[in-house]
C-alpha cells in the first residue's frame, strides 16, 4: 500500500513454454491503484526482471501487446530435493502477507498433486523505507503526506481489504498508530532462518506480518519483536544477535539487496521461474507444477548462470 512511489505489486502472472525456456508476463494492468500508478509499476516490474536476469527475446510481444520476457533454466532439481520458493519481501507491504497465504496454499495443493514433492521457503528481506527512523514515523500522518489526501489512503485500504479478503486476511488498518523501521524485525528473521529448523521463519514471518497488520502492534520496537520471536520458539541468543545486526544496519551497515529495483513481493522458483505480485492461488500453484515438470529436462547448472537472487 506505499502509494506510486512505492513498490508492493500485486500479481503478474507466469508462463512457460517448451522444454526448458519460459516466458514472464509483465502486464501493468493487474496492477492495484489508480490508473495512472499502473505505467509506473510496469516499468518497475520490467526493471526487476531484466535486472534479475531475463532476456528479452525478438518475439516479446505477444498478439495483445503483453511484453513477455524469456528465461533459460539452469539449475537442476532432483527428485528428492525440494522444490525451492525464494520470497523477496518487506514486513511493511500488506501484499506481502496475502502473498504469502496465498503461496501457502499453493503450497499445499502442490504437495497433495505431487506425491514426495515438497517445497522450502526461503525468506529475502528487502527494507521498502530503510531511511525510517529507527523509533518510527506516525502512521497516518506518513501515508497522507505520501498519496496526498484522507481520501486516497482510504480509496487504497479498501483496495487492500478488498483483495485480503478474497485471501483470508481481515486488514485492520485503523488498529497501526506507528510506521516502523523493519531492520530489527529483518535481522531476527535471519537468526531464525539460521537455526535451521523447518517452517520456523515462516511461522515468525507470519507472525509479525499479522502482529501488524490485523492487530496493530509496532514491530519496530525490540519488546514486541521480542514477545512475537518468542511465540515462535525462538531461543534467548536469536534475540541479542539481532539487535547487534539491527544497530548496525541503523548505524548505516549494508542491507540485504532487493529483486531489482525491490518490488515485493517477489517469488522466484527454483531460480528458473518468477513472479512479481501478490499472485493467486491458481498463478502460484502453476508456477509450482511447471518449475517441478520442468525439472527433469534441466542441463547441469553452469557457473555463474542463473537467476541473480
Amino acid at each position: 500500500m506505499l502509494g506510486a512511489a512505492g513498490a508492493c505489486t500485486r500479481c503478474r502472472s507466469v508462463r512457460k513454454s517448451g522444454t526448458w525456456r519460459g516466458r514472464r508476463r509483465i502486464d501493468g494492468s493487474s496492477q492495484a491503484g489508480p490508473p495512472d500508478e499502473r505505467g509506473a509499476a510496469k516499468v518497475s516490474a520490467l526493471q526487476t526482471a531484466q535486472n534479475a536476469g531475463y532476456r528479452p527475446r525478438p518475439s516479446s510481444l505477444s498478439p495483445h501487446g503483453t511484453l513477455i520476457l524469456a528465461y533459460v533454466h539452469d539449475h537442476p532439481l532432483t527428485d528428492s530435493a525440494p522444490l525451492g520458493v525464494e520470497v523477496h519481501f518487506d514486513f511493511l507491504c500488506p501484499w506481502c502477507l496475502i502473498g504469502k497465504r496465498q503461496l501457502d496454499a499453493a503450497a499445499r495443493r502442490f504437495e497433495a498433486l505431487v506425491p514426495g514433492a515438497r517445497v522450502a521457503v526461503t525468506w529475502r528481506s528487502h527494507e521498502l523505507l530503510p531511511d525510517t527512523p529507527p523509533d518510527g514515523l506516525d502512521y497516518e500522518s506518513f501515508y497522507i503526506h505520501r498519496l496526498g489526501s484522507p481520501e486516497a489512503v482510504a480509496l487504497r485500504r479498501m483496495q487492500v481489504r478488498e483483495a485480503g479478503l478474497a485471501a483470508g486476511v481481515r486488514f485492520e488498518f485503523d488498529r497501526i498508530r506507528r510506521l516502523p523501521n523493519t531492520a530489527r524485525a529483518h535481522a531476527l528473521l535471519a537468526q531464525a532462518q539460521a537455526q535451521g529448523v523447518p517452517g520456523l521463519a515462516s511461522r515468525l514471518v507470519e507472525r509479525v506480518l499479522t502482529a501488524y497488520f490485523l492487530e496493530g502492534e509496532d514491530i519496530g520496537a525490540p519488546a514486541v519483536l521480542e514477545r512475537l520471536g518468542r511465540d515462535c520458539g525462538l531461543p534467548e541468543a536469536a534475540f541479542e544477535a539481532a539487535e547487534s545486526v539491527a544497530r548496525a544496519m541503523h548505524a548505516g551497515a549494508a542491507r540485504p539487496a532487493g529483486p531489482g529495483t525491490g518490488a515485493v513481493p517477489f517469488f522466484v522458483f527454483d531460480r528458473t521461474h518468477a513472479l512479481s505480485g501478490a499472485g493467486s492461488v491458481a498463478a502460484l500453484l502453476e508456477a509450482l507444477l511447471d518449475t517441478w515438470q520442468g525439472s527433469a529436462t534441466r542441463r547441469p547448472m553452469n557457473a555463474g548462470s542463473g537467476l541473480k537472487a
